[in-house]
């Protein structure tokens, strides 16, 4: 429902699991979900939604142009009624040792605040700073969030998301941030320091038995192993 309490109708609703493929969330108001498309649908006429249970399923996202919410699966009863929250701004100005930091690329992320939910969403929220170092963010959900900025790699077309600030953003709050910052850090040819190798770790052998409700040997039925960060 929106925050004065009325169906939200043609609200898109998001179930963020454990393994999904890197679901996002965009500026004017909408998810994406690559591969799990399945994990996402939209409500009724009366606000109503529903959606198949998965594997690793952490929380349910629900967002329209007014309003975002982001609710844990332990939290959720079925049938709860889920409020959407009021979107936010974030504004500031960014200081360099030198002076005000000019032209910078930012972004927003949510920030893993130990329910490990938020992390499975990306923000595609963007501000450049003017001259003087300033700097806004509109339409902004409201939670743990970090505050980045791009290190451009040579040689390559992508760039790093350096670290600057975090905050904490209520519902509907216009938030002043100023940001005092060492200087940019200067990439190497490959953008970044190079990875480590990694050690290779004999595997355990994993068996078992599966039974059906009354107790008898399940034949035929199919098991997977779920491993975080891997699509099932």
């Amino acid at each position: 429902v929106t925050t004065a309490g009325e169906p939200a109708a043609g609200a898109e609703v998001l179930l963020v699991c454990a393994d999904s493929d890197q679901p996002g969330f965009d500026y004017e108001g909408h998810f994406y979900a690559r591969q799990n498309k399945q994990q996402l649908t939209t409500t009724d006429a009366k606000g109503r939604f529903a959606l198949a249970p998965q594997l690793g399923m952490r929380s349910v996202a629900v967002a329209t142009t007014n309003g975002f919410n982001n609710v844990p699966m332990e939290t959720l009863a079925p049938n709860s009624t889920i409020v959407l929250e009021a979107y936010g701004i974030i504004k500031g100005v960014l200081i360099r040792p030198a002076g005000p930091g000019t032209n910078e690329d930012l972004d927003l992320a949510f920030v893993d605040a130990g329910a490990s939910i938020y992390q499975r969403i990306n923000l595609s929220n963007h501000a450049v700073t003017d001259t003087s170092g300033h700097f806004e963010f509109d339409r902004v959900p409201a939670g743990h969030l970090q505050i980045s900025y791009r290190l451009k790699m040579i040689g390559q077309n992508g760039w790093q998301s350096i670290p600057l600030q975090q905050v904490v953003l209520s519902p509907g709050q216009t938030l002043d941030v100023n940001i005092t910052a060492p200087d940019r850090q200067l990439p190497d040819r490959f953008g970044g320091q190079p990875a480590p190798q990694p050690a290779l770790v004999s595997g355990v052998k994993i068996t078992g038995t599966v039974l059906l409700p009354n107790g008898k040997p399940a034949a035929e039925a199919q098991v997977a192993v779920q491993v975080t960060g891997k699509f099932l």
